[in-house]
């Protein structure tokens, strides 16, 4: 299937993996501009594209795969072994587009790519250890 129509045939209880929020489920589908709701495990609720296209964030490719369509030893789980970095550095990484941002299903992503207020929630909690400078 051609990813420009990933979730043509999407069912409700279908199992996706979201790079963003890990584990879900289908749970409408819709008609419009985005074309299915996905709950996932930790209560999110986000609406997606046809081509898994998240409604949220800077996203600009799909970060919601049907489970069986993903391998997640492709993305990086690790710990951050980093110290912790100062806010005056993050700033400066974030601006050189060198910082990453945890996100909650524990994936690495870049941190101008996700949503602005999970970032703006991830400082203003002081939760620095989410951020590390790219590897």
């Amino acid at each position: 299937m051609e990813k420009s129509q990933y979730y043509e045939k999407a069912k409700i209880d279908d199992e996706v993996y979201g790079t963003i929020f890990g584990h879900g489920k289908v749970s409408h589908l819709l008609q419009g501009y985005f074309h299915v709701m996905i709950e996932f495990d930790n209560g999110f609720q986000v609406p997606y594209t046809i081509e898994g296209i998240p409604g949220w964030g800077k996203f600009d490719y799909q970060t919601c795969f049907y489970a069986k369509d993903i391998n997640i030893a492709d993305f990086d789980f690790t710990p951050n072994d980093n110290p912790v970095i100062k806010s005056k550095q993050i700033i400066r990484l974030k601006e050189e587009n060198k910082l990453e941002a945890r996100t909650p299903s524990g994936v690495w992503m870049n941190a101008n790519s996700i949503d602005k207020n999970y970032f703006e929630e991830i400082i203003n909690l002081k939760k620095f250890h989410f951020l590390r400078k790219m590897k």
